[in-house]
Order: structure tokens, then C-alpha cells, then sequence
């Protein structure tokens, strides 16, 4: 479950723990985690020190095929995100994924936009979503690493050439 600052998200899914990297003597875990199930929280439980809920379990509304047109440019996207984002690809993408969406949405770290994606209940959908949010997510993302690195030094992005 996804906690924002006006609460839980009602949308979200199960998670396998695929490795564990380090473990904190106060009980603190990083670890890499692939998601599973999609789920529609119906209510929460919040009588225990940990969050419990009642959830509905979702699959795709349709199982239409993309058109080769939409994969390839989810394959575009792809490429696009690669140029920007260090991958740490739980799974590598397989483009004739007929679940192609999620593993592209690895390479995103804008939780809202992942989020999006949980929501939608179609490949097609998340394609076609991803399409269109990833080349501004790309330039928003240059921008950041553009202005963190040339913040320390005069802070003036424009007058600073970056080769």
C-alpha cells in the first residue's frame, strides 16, 4: 500500500521479497521486492501496530492484444527511459511481455505515475499511457539531474555548458 500525505491509496499490490541487501540492527530491512497481485483495499483494520486491510484482488478487464504500433513505441519509451534512469531491473523486459507495461514501469521512480498504472485495468491502456507520460517524465528527469548538478556551483542552469 501506497501512504501519501492525505492517507493510503486504495489501489495496490502484493509483494514478493526477492533479496534482502541489508539488515539494520533495529529491525530495518533494504530490500528488492517484485510485485505480484493487484488489489482494491475495501477497508482498513488499524487495531494492530501494523496497517491490515480487507482487499478485493483485480485482473485486466480485456486481454485485447496491443498493436504492434503501441509496442513499438513502448519499446521507444523503453529506450528513452534507459538514457536516463540507472537500470536496476528486478526482471528484464521481455518486449512480447503480454504484461510489457509493469516491467517498463520499473524504470520509473515517480510513485504517482506507477501508481497510475496499478489503476489501469488494460495492457493497452497502460501502454498507451506510458507513451505518453514517458517523454515528459525524460525531460523532467534531465532537468533535475541538470539543475542538482549545477546547483552547488552558481546556480543558474542556463549559463552553465554541460558537455
Amino acid at each position: 500500500m501506497l501512504a501519501k500525505a492525505d492517507g493510503i491509496v486504495n489501489i495496490g499490490c502484493t509483494a514478493t521479497v526477492q533479496k534482502v541487501f541489508q539488515r539494520y540492527p533495529d529491525g530495518r530491512l533494504d530490500l528488492l521486492a517484485g510485485g505480484q497481485r493487484r488489489f482494491r483495499i475495501h477497508s482498513l483494520d488499524q487495531n494492530k501496530a501494523y496497517l491490515q486491510a480487507e482487499v478485493e484482488y483485480f485482473d485486466d478487464d480485456e486481454e485485447l492484444e496491443p498493436s504492434a504500433e503501441l509496442r513499438q513505441k513502448a519499446g521507444a519509451a523503453y529506450h528513452q527511459l534507459l538514457k536516463v534512469e540507472k537500470p536496476n531491473l528486478l526482471v528484464e523486459p521481455r518486449f512480447d511481455s503480454p504484461r510489457f507495461s509493469f516491467q517498463l514501469a520499473q524504470l520509473i521512480s515517480d510513485l504517482d505515475k506507477r501508481q497510475t498504472l496499478l489503476t489501469l485495468r488494460s495492457e493497452i491502456e497502460r501502454l498507451e499511457y506510458l507513451v505518453k507520460v514517458v517523454p515528459e517524465y525524460v525531460v523532467q528527469h534531465e532537468q533535475t539531474v541538470l539543475a542538482k548538478r549545477v546547483g552547488p556551483l552558481n546556480g543558474h542552469a542556463k549559463h552553465v555548458v554541460i558537455s
